[in-house]
């Protein structure tokens, strides 16, 4: 009984010693760092190159102004100041005044938020419509696939100018009328990017994989599309 235990501890010192020259690490402790968040990991990221950062931080100011416009715009954008016709910068106006007057600054900051209301909006129209198309087209293909695609091609043949003169004539010059004419003319380049997305998607292993096991394309596809 006691040369069965000197043997087996012989054998568990072998098998555990660490050769020459390498160092056993001590096992870790405490817990594993949970992952980062993807927007987190992006913005560390971005900091670690200066221009990046450098362009994240103007966008940031830019976007600040235009909403805080209602609170920080020095004087009114159309108010007009006969006695400081196209001025220089002074105590009345920052950055000088146009030909009628008006203060650059408050007509900047004003302009910011109008650009950043109708692109928010034009680009969430179009995703709002596009994604949902392209998702369509992949899902079922075919006649489907072949008739929404057309439709799309239809929509990019007409000029946005004139899709947006046919709006005002319609709804009425607004900025609402603007932000649905931009929005309108980007509805086929999203429907198609998630087209091409979508159908790399669906021929992958893991789609055939779920496919094979029981799971409808309805509830596999989509699932993955949309991660």
């Amino acid at each position: 009984m006691t040369d069965a235990r000197t043997v087996s501890r012989v054998a568990r010192g072998r098998a555990t010693r660490v050769p020459a020259g390498i160092r056993r690490e001590a096992p870790a402790s405490g817990r594993a760092a949970p992952p980062r968040h993807p927007t987190v990991e992006l913005f560390r990221k971005l900091a670690s190159v200066p221009q990046a950062l450098a362009g994240l931080v103007v966008l940031a100011l830019i976007a600040a102004a235009a909403v805080l416009s209602p609170w920080i715009v020095p004087v009114d954008a159309e108010e007009m100041d006969f006695d400081n016709l196209l001025s220089g910068p002074s105590a009345a106006h920052w950055l000088g005044s146009d030909q009628m007057g008006r203060d650059t600054l408050a007509r900047l900051i004003v302009g910011a938020r109008i650009a950043l209301m109708v692109s928010l909006g034009a680009v969430g129209l179009g995703v709002l419509l596009g994604v949902p198309l392209g998702l369509l087209s992949v899902y079922f293909r075919g006649r489907v696939d072949d008739v929404l695609m057309r439709l799309m091609d239809a929509v990019v043949v007409f000029p946005s100018l004139l899709i947006a003169v046919g709006l005002a004539a319609a709804l009425g010059g607004s900025l609402r009328t603007v932000i649905i004419a931009i929005g309108i003319a980007n509805v086929p380049w999203m429907a198609r990017i998630i087209r091409s997305q979508g159908l790399s998607i669906r021929e992958r292993d893991f789609v055939k994989a779920a496919e094979s096991i029981g799971s409808s394309c309805a509830t596999s596809f989509p699932t993955a599309s949309l991660r």
